[in-house]
């Protein structure tokens, strides 16, 4: 058996760790997890206790940084381990490979090319030759095809006990599901048009893979056995893409699993059949749509999202006449903006009164059509996306340098106030003049806060009790 351990940044479920964790444990190989949340040098204990054969990196590009910092730790610090970096970051950027600290690289899905590798190093056999990987060998780099995509209803169910040891998510209450992989659209400022550029010769399976609904149903059983499942998230990025599906699937879901649940969805695919099929499960607590901007032009022109203006006020009608909650999200700093784009989408927002609104900020990652129009135009240039991966610019800041840019960019960090206390505009269409500072950004990110709170409020006060009471009983 090969021994893998895996590095995720974050303090919450990867999917796709738990995917490839599962097949590497249905073949007998043994897999564990650190969260890059503590210091070095508890992670390198641990991994020198763990003694991997295998160490791997989830990398998207805003986190490319601490993926090559911490592999260069490990490799420094006597660590002998093959470091395998894959996810969006080395799937769109090849040349990641020729970064010293790394010895291979993955391109497009895990599963089976980590299988592969993880034999390979138990049979202590040639792994030069494996498909989707980049391997670095006698100083050369082997660049390997792609192998065909998944059947996702032939793989084992996500394998969640590798996460389990962390409290904060052990205790959470919500999970993330998906039922599906792939997406056909094209929007420019999603990667989903790369992927899908990527796999168009595969002839024996389409891009967008929907799971059969028993698949669906036993995944979500069998994690419901394992922790206390309070919320189910389908993390999908368009759920109702396949309209005959969804329907049975809800009439399943409210007979089989009968928990609360949220799902993403396009307003341009919601007619009412669905929102009464999800508002009849008794069980769809949120539906989350990504509006973007209040501006149509802008929406179908740049970020290539062909949605009208029309679609979205239908779509939150619907919602309200079967009271299902609506979570939107917008953006701000878009190449080609202005002043009175950003006004249009806090006031598209306050007619359609979400229950829950997420502000992000635009940010161009390198490949995407969006961040070439961008370059195009002179917003910004190929040197600047470096900028990406620090500190100031994951929050608060746009790398974009364009008319207006400031201003708003200081309307997103009063985004909250102007929807919610519409008397206070013009105050602050005075204020959000003024040169960004860290007071504006503190407003946004209270009110980041409250509407994080608001929506897992059972869950976060649930996650406080359960770790509390877990110190209490283990006498810390």
């Amino acid at each position: 058996m090969a021994k893998i351990m895996f590095i995720n940044d974050f303090v919450y479920e990867n999917l796709g760790i738990m995917y490839i964790s599962s097949v590497l444990k249905a073949y007998g190989h043994v897999c564990d997890l650190i969260i890059s949340n503590q210091r070095e040098e508890n992670m390198l204990q641990a991994i020198k206790e763990f003694h991997p054969d295998i160490i791997g990196f989830s990398v998207m590009t805003c986190n490319q940084n601490l993926t090559l910092h911490l592999a260069s730790f490990f490799k420094e610090n006597g660590v002998e381990a093959l470091i395998i970096a894959g996810g969006p970051h080395p799937t769109f950027f090849t040349d990641f490979i020729n970064n010293d600290c790394l010895d291979i690289i993955n391109i497009g899905e895990g599963e089976y090319s980590l299988l592969d590798l993880a034999n390979a190093v138990d049979n202590d056999s040639d792994i030069r030759g494996i498909q989707n990987l980049y391997v670095k060998k006698d100083g050369k780099i082997y660049k390997n095809p792609l192998r065909p995509l998944a059947d996702i209803d032939e793989l084992p169910n996500p394998d969640i006990d590798i996460f389990l040891k962390y409290d904060a998510i052990k205790y959470k209450g919500s999970y993330n599901f998906i039922v599906s992989r792939g997406c056909p659209y094209e929007c420019s400022f999603c990667f989903n048009h790369q992927w899908n550029k990527l796999f168009k010769a595969d002839e024996n399976r389409s891009v967008f893979r929907l799971k059969s609904i028993e698949k669906c149903m036993q995944e979500i059983e069998e994690v419901a056995k394992k922790v206390d499942l309070k919320l189910v998230d389908f993390t999908d990025s368009t759920f109702n893409l396949n309209k005959k599906w969804l329907l049975e699937f809800a009439e399943c879901y409210s007979k089989r699993i009968g928990l609360p649940f949220s799902v993403n969805i396009r307003a341009n695919l919601i007619d009412e059949e669905i929102v009464k099929a999800l508002a009849e499960t008794n069980c769809c607590e949120t539906v989350r749509v990504g509006i973007e901007v209040g501006n149509e032009k802008l929406r179908r022109e740049v970020l290539k999202k062909n949605i009208s203006n029309n679609s979205i006020y239908s779509m939150a009608t619907l919602l309200k006449k079967y009271k299902i909650s609506l979570f939107a999200y917008i953006m701000f700093g878009l190449p080609d903006e202005t002043i009175v784009n950003a006004f249009e989408t806090i006031e598209m927002v306050r007619k359609i009164q979400p229950d829950l609104i997420y502000a992000n900020t635009f940010h161009p990652y390198p490949g995407m059509n969006i961040t070439k129009y961008a370059i195009s135009k002179g917003y910004i240039t190929v040197e600047d996306l470096i900028k990406l991966s620090e500190k100031k610019y994951k929050f608060y800041n746009s790398i974009l340098q364009q008319p207006d840019i400031d201003t708003v960019m200081n309307i997103q960090k009063f985004y909250m106030v102007l929807i919610r206390f519409k008397f206070l505009s013009p105050f602050i269409k005075q204020l959000v003049k003024l040169k960004p500072n860290p007071i504006f950004n503190s407003v946004y990110a209270v009110s980041m806060v409250l509407n994080f709170m608001r929506y897992k409020k059972v869950n976060l006060s649930y996650l406080i009790k359960k770790v509390i009471a877990n110190k209490k009983s283990a006498g810390v």
